[in-house]
């Protein structure tokens, strides 16, 4: 029985990661027009941060998740900052699909 309960907690969980990631390409894709694969980016990096806050310092998982949800936060934050920086001394403000079309390639 408690293995059962663990294979359907992780079905849930591992559904639901997948649904968050759909969801959030269809709202890209529905809106904007274009594919944006960050997503995987940025859940990967989530992941291996849960990992490494659980393994390494021993922090429980409950306190793990979030820990990681700030983490990813300031990344993508710093990352879209720099991006704006790069894009603006580039182009020099020339349009705004300039930061659009760089989306693509992240």
């Amino acid at each position: 029985m408690e293995i059962l309960i663990q294979i359907l907690v992780t079905g849930l969980t591992m559904g639901s990661m997948y649904a968050l990631a759909a969801v959030g390409l269809s709202l890209i894709y529905g809106t904007l027009g274009m594919f944006n694969m960050a997503h995987g980016m940025f859940m990967t990096l989530g992941a291996y941060a849960v990992f490494t806050l659980a393994s390494a310092f021993d922090i429980p998982l409950i306190l793990a998740v979030p820990a990681a949800m700030i983490a990813g936060e300031r990344i993508d934050v710093s990352e879209d900052v720099d991006e704006s920086r790069l894009i603006d001394n580039v182009f020099h403000k020339l349009m705004r699909f300039a930061k659009l079309n760089n989306r693509i390639g992240i």
